[in-house]
């Protein structure tokens, strides 16, 4: 068998409660911290990226994408482990408008609420959703927390 590395074309087949199958997959990433070692592979039947162990069925090389001199070993050319980079939040890109009178959108919804005490609950929340630019679950939370305020 042909030295496996990444970016090669391989046919994999094992089988699974008595019934044999086969993919194909671009072998992604290869783990050699483990032992049997893990490829981390692209199945094209499935359409997602699976990992599958060494020892999970045999493995065939269909098409070497590495191109390797008559100097290079075939464990120069796998994969070392890639390191997780950390994903740093980024800040929203959307404005958002200014609070009347530097008020929070509580006191705001303090003050419709108190002001549509006649209107129905269903009423006040479509007014808190058109005047704070909420959704109707955000203004129903701003409706029970002004209520209570106003107790």
């Amino acid at each position: 068998m042909a030295a496996i590395a990444v970016g090669n074309r391989v046919r994999w087949t094992s089988s699974e409660n008595g019934e044999k199958f086969s993919y194909t997959a671009v072998v992604k990433r290869i783990d050699n911290n483990v032992t049997p070692r893990a490829f981390i592979m692209d199945v094209e039947e499935l359409g997602v990226p699976i990992m599958v162990y060494e020892d999970d069925g045999t493995f065939e090389v269909i098409e070497n994408s590495v191109k390797s001199s008559p100097k290079s070993s075939p464990v120069k050319n796998e994969a070392k482990i890639e390191k997780k980079q950390e994903v740093i939040a980024q800040p929203s890109t959307k404005k958002r408008k200014p609070r009347t009178n530097g008020k929070s959108k509580k006191d705001l919804a303090v003050e419709i609420v108190k002001n549509n005490l006649e209107k129905s609950r269903k009423e006040i929340i479509e007014i808190l959703v058109k005047e704070l630019e909420m959704s109707p679950a955000g203004a129903n939370t701003y409706y029970y927390l002004a209520k209570k305020e106003l107790k």
